[in-house]
């Protein structure tokens, strides 16, 4: 089973974030270096580019982990998926007054730059957005 999450994880996390999967030699050295220097004992990791940012996704324990750096190899946002029951209790309460019924496709936990935290929550074909309280803020069609 663990296998079958590993060969999934450079895809959901590179759909989601509307990345092509590109070979680390393809990463700029300033951006590999400051992954590195943020994660030294990374070892296997998967890269990918959307239009002007690059996206590495790796395992921290058991969660899975996406780290988008600009070209210049500064952090633009870290992203860990999570489970459901660890949310804030008004995300929850949202999704199941807003679509009752829906499963939960995914649940991420996102810091940016400047550490502020935020949560995504996919359902349906819809990815919802939430601050560190719980409080909706906007809802984005995903790219499916």
């Amino acid at each position: 089973m663990k296998h079958l999450f590993l060969l999934l994880l450079p895809v959901a996390i590179f759909s989601n974030a509307q990345a092509q999967k590109c070979k680390s030699k393809d990463v700029p050295a300033v951006v590999t270096n400051a992954f590195y220097k943020d994660y030294p004992n990374e070892k296997k990791c998967y890269w990918g580019k959307d239009s002007i940012n690059y996206q590495v996704a790796f395992f921290m324990g058991k969660a899975p982990i996406s780290v988008t750096y600009d070209a210049n190899g500064k952090k633009v946002i870290t992203e860990t998926q999570m489970p459901v029951e660890d949310l804030p209790q008004g995300i929850a309460a949202y999704v199941q007054k807003n679509s009752p019924g829906e499963i939960f496709k995914e649940v991420v936990q996102a810091h940016d730059a400047s550490g502020v935290i935020s949560y995504e929550v996919q359902v349906k074909d819809m990815a919802l957005e939430f601050d560190a309280k719980g409080n909706y803020l906007e809802s984005l069609k995903c790219n499916e």
